[in-house]
């Protein structure tokens, strides 16, 4: 039938267009829209692209045809689809009856008759074709790299036709793989032709500076300020471009001293001088800030899509200053083209300072000290606990021996009763393994927070607020006693000793608090409300305080007390701000010893907490001198009130007043997120316990573990390495290290691990937060506790933590060995490479003064190779040095294997959608809410609102989308601000790994139907990353614009995938509930829903176990 209609094959060449008729026009204007990936986007946008007109004559079609055979059609198996050209079986893979496969092949075939049409028009056709191959990502390539060299130019156009073609491809069914060599063709010879005519012009001009700093001191400085640089307004100075960049804090010596005066905003009752600030202390000043700013990103750096970015292009000096010190930010800033350095953030010093160079050490000497003990006691000792527990499993145990896990338990009971006459009862191991942890891990944290006067905080802003009091008083009677009567005078007398009394104690309690002694006996609580909350665990509550001379009721209060504690307060909710650790205990009149079967007690759990939580606060006050910040959103809320007194009087003229308080807002809005991802606060719901909560929780941890496909979807990371460097570093380091000399791995290993980075073995970082799950040590319910210990080895089996430790340590020593070239270029002050070097350094935080002190420690101690160097800090006698090599080494780590950090990612992961819901719709909705007469209905309002603003619904939604979201902030974004031929390069080969991944994973999967080229490239784009979210966004509009052909797609685009997981859960359920009929389907489903059921290296056992199920239920595999 469809050869009768529409002859397959049968299409003629037409006769030529003569060049000045009618048809030339048309043709010109055809050959640009169909070349111009801009055009196409548009088009598709608004419905009117190939593909969108041919899925609406479908949705017509379809509502009028009733045809039976839907459910039995395949038209991959139909031999007239077969015969077609291999481009239009993407499109017809959707259809469902042969009436609709012969309404497609016609409109694809009418389709080609006028392309022809338009192709024998001949030149306009092809000018047209050619200028539309310039307005599309790979001529905005061209033009911006339009002055580099002659490589570097076709580069980035060959990179940005890899974009264009995928658009073309995804809008065109019967685009030809022809059409992509001549496009490419068109594309390189228009560019050729901008590149040589931009040198020629740049040639005629007698400028001599380099391009980026032609793009620094024209483009942006002029788009971003010139409002400000025509009226000059004396708070917000224009930036200017000089050697050094006017307003900016000038680089320090790594050592250098550090004055009362320059120190930072104190908000306590008197300043001191802390030294050991890696990365230098926050000394802000209004008049500086300018070339904070983003360096551009082909606009990408506009878009508001992250706090940091937002704050970095704000309206806050003061902000922009402060950003840096708060958080790690990837991206390139104005100020690094001079050669002025980053800052270094909180989260990247706990990393180093406190995770990889004291935690993990702890965590590892423990495993050897326990291999110790097990070949004493037992003689089956294997090296590491995971490996000693599969062991375990295999043989049943060691009746002699203490498992991993009571091994881990005894220690804190050991480290709680030193001093005590039962110390005596515990094995010699377990009592070096607390000395080991006192001294690495607790006493350092006591240490400097009692250096930092962090145990006086409460007393000290007590006393603040008491002696402003004071002072009122004393005032009053200063200037008003004379009109007061004696009764009166008496009153305020009374008034004024009572203060002062309460000033005498309160600085009485700050001394003793200043010398607390911390016992070596101190070990952090964490209460275990999953037990507590058992009846069994109330029963023995009740008991144990009683025995302590509390009631029955005092004990549920108490109990109820601990159970409605947010495991790491929330600042908004706790007006002091500090960790729990730094507040009086509950229930402080008993010890530990006594509590213990309501405490957690693995060392592992108890250290990690520890260090993780009170290592943040400890550096905020390092830092910023507060660990709620205050003081500093006051200074911001001050910078306003001035902008804003500068607009009134006529000062300032380039923003209104309206703006300046929405800014203000945002500015406040997004401090707050980043403080609080920085402790570990952001996102906590109102209530933890709620079983509308706990199963998003849980759900997150059940999709980790079921969907995720371990080590193989991270290949691509290799092309990271050589975006870094390029293939020549990383194959040299790769022959060193594996060929030549293993010792570079460990050496290599042990630098990242100082970095704060390739920790995974231990801490499973990365995974968790590409899963998006939270700590599971303060879980609040059995079940819950059981899945985030599951979650963890499945990190392990999925060898999803071995992968990243190894690329990560492979990371360090390409990372690292750039780096020391890059500071000996810097330090030596040639010219050769020195641009390219400070700003590289710059951006990763290592300033000019610092790369000469570097250089000096590197001389000494680094080990190097013809392609691999190797800075051995723990041997460098400058530790100040050490310390911001070791920040921006795990920084540059961080950013080529993509890791998200606390600025990368939306407010809306982790703060609830209300993010995303306008201001009007929301207050209509809560009218509507209130305006409900039925208090059912009402009740019903206020379970769906709480629902859609709960941060763990934000989690459930977005889950899965962190790598895209962080990978465009750490890929796309820098290597646009800052391209060269490495970036080019990598983009390539990350391109290929990813169509390698997916055409095995399609091999796995079982999926055998035919890909155009154009999905084969598209496919292997959204695999790399590289693209970041604007995959995800691709791939939405795409579900979105066919919902008839992917309804399951456009709903599981909104809902994440637990909407994906809960539709095979339903599936399952129906069909062997008897409802339904068990088929394949089903059994493939529930395949889908076993644990490990999508791990790559596994999937041979998978295939097992459902061809097993078929067998059973349906009497064939």
């Amino acid at each position: 039938m469809v050869d009768e209609i529409f002859p397959i094959g049968t299409i003629k060449e037409k006769e030529p267009v003569p060049l000045f008729s009618g048809q030339s026009l048309d043709a010109l204007k055809h050959g640009f829209l169909e070349e111009s990936s801009f055009a196409q986007i548009i088009m598709s946008l608004s419905g009117d692209d190939n593909f969108s007109l041919i899925n609406d004559r479908l949705l017509g079609f379809r509502g009028q045809d009733d045809m039976g055979d839907r459910p039995s059609y395949d038209p991959m198996m139909d031999d007239k689809v077969i015969a077609l050209p291999v481009e239009w079986h993407g499109i017809l893979s959707n259809v469902q009856s042969p009436n609709e496969r012969d309404l497609v092949v016609g409109m694809l075939q009418e389709q080609q008759s006028d392309k022809m049409d338009r192709i024998n028009a001949g030149l306009p056709f092809y000018l047209g074709a050619m200028g539309g191959s310039l307005a599309g990502f790979s001529g905005v390539a061209a033009i911006a790299t339009g002055g580099a060299t002659l490589p570097t130019a076709l580069g980035a156009t060959v990179g940005g036709a890899v974009v264009d073609e995928a658009v073309l491809r995804s809008t065109q069914p019967i685009r030809t793989n022809q059409e992509t060599v001549a496009s490419l063709g068109m594309g390189i010879t228009g560019i050729t032709t901008i590149t040589l005519a931009q040198r020629l012009i740049r040639g005629l001009k007698t400028k001599t500076s380099s391009a980026e700093e032609e793009f620094l001191a024209i483009e942006h400085v002029k788009e971003m300020n010139v409002a400000r640089a025509e009226k000059g307004s004396p708070k917000n100075p224009p930036f200017k471009i000089s050697k050094e960049v006017e307003g900016e804090p000038q680089p320090q010596s790594a050592g250098a001293a550090v004055s009362p005066e320059q120190f930072r905003i104190r908000p306590e009752d008197e300043p001191y001088v802390v030294s050991n600030i890696i990365g230098g202390e926050f000394a802000p000043s209004y008049n500086k800030g300018y070339g904070e700013r983003l360096a551009k990103a082909w606009g990408l750096e506009l878009l508001p899509d992250n706090p940091v970015k937002r704050i970095l292009m704000g309206e806050s000096n003061y902000l922009r200053q402060m950003v840096g010190h708060l958080v790690e930010s990837p991206y390139f800033q104005l100020k690094n083209f001079e050669g002025s350095a980053s800052s270094v953030g909180i989260d990247r010093v706990v990393n180093s300072r406190w995770l990889g160079q004291r935690l993990v050490p702890a965590m590892r000497e423990t495993e050897s000290i326990y291999q110790s003990y097990r070949a004493r006691v037992a003689g089956d000792a294997q090296k590491g606990f995971l490996r000693q527990k599969g062991m375990d499993v295999l043989k049943g145990g060691s009746g002699k021996a203490l498992s991993p896990d009571e091994f881990l338990e005894e220690i804190a009971k050991a480290k709680r009763r030193l001093g005590e006459a039962d110390e005596a009862n515990f094995p010699p191991e377990v009592l070096q393994a607390v000395t080991l942890w006192d001294k690495n891990v607790f006493a350092p944290l006591a240490n400097e927070a009692k250096g930092l006067r962090m145990f006086s905080i409460l007393q000290r802003r007590e006393l603040v607020r008491v002696e402003k009091d004071l002072g009122l008083e004393m005032h009053q009677k200063a200037t008003q006693s004379k009109r007061m009567t004696p009764d009166a005078i008496r009153a305020l007398d009374e008034k004024i000793d009572k203060l002062k009394v309460k000033v005498t104690s309160l600085e009485k309690r700050i001394v003793e608090a200043d010398n607390l002694v911390v016992k070596d006996n101190f070990v952090n609580r964490l209460y275990r409300r999953d037990y507590m909350d058992t009846p069994e665990g109330k029963a023995h509550w009740y008991e144990v305080l009683g025995r302590h001379g509390y009631s029955k009721e005092n004990a549920e209060a108490a109990r109820m007390g601990i159970m409605g504690e947010v495991p790491y307060s929330k600042i908004d909710t706790d007006p002091v701000g500090v960790a729990r650790s730094l507040r009086e205990r509950t229930l402080g009149d008993i010890n530990d010893i006594a509590l213990e079967p309501f405490l957690e007690n693995n060392m592992f759990a108890l250290g990690r907490y520890y260090a993780m939580r009170m290592g943040t606060d400890v550096e905020m006050v390092r830092k910023f001198g507060s660990i709620d910040l205050h003081p500093h959103f006051d200074r911001v809320r001050g910078e306003f009130n001035t902008r804003r007194a500068n607009v009134r009087n006529g000062d300032d003229q380039s923003i209104s007043i309206a703006e300046l308080n929405k800014a203000e807002k945002q500015a406040l809005e997004d401090l707050t997120v980043l403080r609080d991802r920085a402790r570990g606060t952001y996102g906590l719901p109102d209530n933890p316990d709620s079983w509308t909560n706990r199963g998003m929780r849980m759900a997150r941890g059940f999709n980790a573990m079921t969907m995720l496909t371990g080590a193989m979807a991270a290949v691509p990371d290799l092309g990271r390495l050589v975006m870094h460097d390029g293939f020549g570093r990383l194959f040299g380091t790769l022959h060193e290290a594996l060929a030549n000399n293993m010792k570079l791995l460990k050496l290599g290993k042990a630098d990242a691990n100082l970095a704060g980075e390739a920790l995974d073995d231990f801490l499973s970082l990365r995974a968790a937060l590409f899963a998006d799950l939270g700590e599971s040590i303060s879980v609040r319910h059995p079940m819950e506790r059981a899945m985030g210990n599951a979650t963890q080895m499945f990190f392990n089996v999925s060898l999803m933590n071995q992968w990243n430790v190894g690329v990560k340590t492979m990371a360090g020593l390409i990372a690292g060995s750039k780096m020391i070239d890059d500071i000996a270029i810097v330090a030596k002050g040639g010219k050769r490479g020195q641009k390219g070097a400070s700003t590289r350094l710059a951006r990763a935080g290592i300033d000019a003064n610092s790369a000469k002190q570097m250089h000096v420690e590197i001389e000494k101690h680094a080990l190097k190779q013809t392609y691999t160097r190797i800075a051995r800090t723990q041997l460098w006698e400058n530790k100040q040095a050490a310390e911001l090599y070791q920040a921006a080494l795990g920084k540059e780590i961080n950013i080529i294997i993509v890791t998200p950090g606390a600025g990368d990612l939306p407010s809306t992961i982790g703060g609830g959608l209300r993010n995303m819901v306008p201001e009007g719709v929301k207050s209509r909705a809560k009218e509507f809410a209130a305006g409900l007469e039925n208090p059912f209905a009402q009740k019903a309002a206020e379970t769906v609102e709480s629902i859609f603003v709960s941060p763990e619904l934000s989690r459930m939604v977005f889950q899965f989308k962190s790598f895209g979201i962080a990978a465009t902030q750490r890929i796309l974004i820098p290597g646009l601000q800052h391209m060269d031929k490495s970036t080019l390069t990598g983009a390539t080969m990350l391109i290929g790994l990813g169509i390698m991944i997916d055409q095995i994973r399609r091999e796995q999967n079982n999926v055998h139907m035919p890909q155009s080229s154009g999905d084969v490239l598209m496919r292997g784009i959204e695999r790399s990353g590289i693209l970041g979210y604007f995959s995800d966004i691709g791939r939405a509009i795409e579900n979105f614009s066919n919902p008839l052909s992917r309804p399951g797609r456009a709903i599981e685009q909104l809902g994440g995938p637990f909407v994906h997981q809960l539709r095979d859960l339903g599936d399952v359920m129906y069909d062997y509930s008897g409802l339904g009929n068990i088929n394949k389907t089903t059994n493939a489903h529930v395949r889908d829903l076993a644990l490990l059921s999508n791990v790559a290296h596994l999937d041979y056992f998978m295939d097992m176990g459902e061809r097993g199920l078929n067998q059973l239920t349906l009497g064939k595999d």
